[in-house]
């Protein structure tokens, strides 16, 4: 069965209902294609107009750049744009400048249709559906097809106006709560660091109910003051970056052996995934760069703060050329009290100092072996990092039912507005 005869068998089932009658939106609509003007023509803010790209309506892009042509391809903030190439079925609004190819400006081409319900209409299963299914490629998606088969709910003009206005108020209220809730995420991850730097800087007061958060500063005696570079072991590769890049060219990989481990690990901090192997007559050449359990890693490209820890049960291997591994001495530092200095503000506060803002390109073990960092001893070290797990878990279960919260709100509100959409449920003035 080719695919036509496929989505016409499906296309029944995604509208079930006869409420309401139905007609091909390219019957009610122009699908208005954007321009590509070349990267070599992007500028800066204050010449020409806005060039709206498929990653600016589909995420929170602040990479905003512009471009002095002349073109009609040109949309103002009411008009609806949906995204047809790399991430298809993506519906915006509230854009003006000039739009790229991978999206399309609808105009309505039919007095039968409400605007404000149209817009409505292509946030449903039903529309999002017939794009996924026509969206097709390999690196990047395409769905400009599905314009001939999309589908349009058609009641009586006054009532798709009733209909937009009761799914404006509505959705309305319900994105004011989720932006609510995604800000007490924020708060609650903020919250996260405060006291993570709290720890590291003052410790904990014992003494205190786990649920209070109150702390006391340490004196000075109490704590040492001291640089890195003495708390870890004593041998020369206790700081090491890894190897140049000429030395782990592509070629010499091999389908198992000793892993190389680089940056995609350390920033979801999970040492299980990859799969870039070299063979055990290399990593002996290399061994200077392997890891251990214990040793924590530090990617060095990007912002500062993305650190794993070495777990007990690992593949041995090597760090890549973007990781930097550190080998504390455990008799004077545990790893996860090691973790929470590197990561704190203070130790952040000294990089940005020489670092240039505190990105990576500059950060090599000369740094890190001046970082100056305060040290309990290994008994208050073992008290702060129960504390600051039992913390962080209780903070994470927030976070998740705070997630699920927002979730469950969005699935009511995609709900909501396919029921009022097709008809299934009255909406009254």
């Amino acid at each position: 069965m080719n695919n036509t005869k496929q989505y016409k068998n499906m296309e029944n089932k995604w509208i079930e209902t006869e409420k309401f009658p139905k007609k091909r939106l390219k019957y009610l609509v122009e699908f208005d294609r954007g321009i590509e003007p070349g990267s070599k023509n992007y500028g800066i803010e204050g010449k020409g107009k806005r060039f709206i790209r498929v990653n600016d309506v589909g995420s929170s892009n602040k990479d905003k750049v512009f471009v002095d042509i002349e073109t009609e391809a040109i949309c103002a903030e009411e008009d609806i744009l949906l995204c047809l190439d790399g991430s298809p079925g993506i519906v915006a609004r509230g854009f003006e400048g000039i739009f790229s190819t991978g999206l399309r400006k609808i105009k309505l081409d039919s007095d039968f249709l409400d605007y404000n319900y149209l817009w409505h209409s292509l946030n449903c299963d039903f529309v999002q559906e017939c794009i996924h299914f026509f969206s097709k490629g390999t690196t990047i998606m395409h769905a400009s097809r599905a314009t001939n088969y999309l589908i349009q709910p058609l009641p009586p003009k006054e009532e798709q106006i009733i209909i937009a206005d009761f799914l404006d108020d509505k959705t309305k209220k319900i994105d004011k709560i989720i932006e609510n809730k995604k800000k007490q995420v924020e708060l609650l991850k903020e919250y996260q660091k405060i006291i993570l730097d709290k720890l590291a800087m003052e410790g904990i007061n014992l003494n205190l109910e786990n649920t209070s958060f109150k702390f006391i500063p340490k004196k000075a005696k109490e704590w040492k003051i001291s640089k890195l570079k003495k708390y870890v072991e004593f041998n020369n590769d206790a700081i090491k970056s890894g190897p140049f890049g000429s030395s782990l060219k592509k070629e010499i990989y091999v389908k198992s052996g000793y892993k190389i481990y680089g940056q995609e690990q350390v920033i979801v901090d999970d040492l299980t995934i990859g799969n870039y192997y070299i063979s055990s007559k290399k990593f002996e050449e290399m061994k200077g760069f392997s890891i251990k359990s214990g040793d924590i890693l530090i990617s060095l490209v990007g912002t500062y703060g993305k650190i794993s820890i070495v777990p007990n049960k690992f593949e041995q291997g090597i760090i890549n050329p973007r990781l930097l591994k550190i080998s504390f001495n455990k008799n004077l530092i545990l790893p996860k009290f090691a973790k929470l200095i590197l990561q704190s503000k203070y130790i952040n506060s000294q990089l940005e100092k020489v670092s240039r803002g505190g990105t990576m390109g500059v950060l090599n073990t000369r740094l890190i072996k001046e970082l100056v960092g305060v040290f309990p001893s290994l008994k208050e070290q073992e008290e702060i990092i129960d504390y600051l797990e039992k913390h962080n878990s209780r903070c994470k279960e927030l976070i998740t039912f705070k997630y699920k919260e927002i979730s469950k709100l969005e699935e009511f509100k995609k709900i909501l507005i396919n029921n009022a959409v097709t008809g299934k449920i009255k909406v009254s003035t």
